[in-house]
């Protein structure tokens, strides 16, 4: 399998305590050449989109 890659502009904002980042954005699979997940013949699927949500703990300056 191929990997595919693709560059992403993520605006990173503090969190409320000054010790986390955050950011969110949304991506397609089919950008990756996934096909979206299905089962039962269709009736069950998840969409192409799916939002990936990111929170980095900053450790404590000594």
């Amino acid at each position: 399998m191929a990997r595919r890659a693709h560059p992403l502009d993520l605006r990173v904002v503090d969190t409320a305590d000054g010790h986390e980042v955050a950011t969110e954005t949304t991506i397609r699979q089919t950008d990756f050449d996934i096909k979206p997940f299905s089962l039962m013949m269709g009736t069950l699927k998840v969409v192409d989109e799916v939002v990936v949500a990111i929170t980095v703990r900053v450790p404590h300056q000594r």
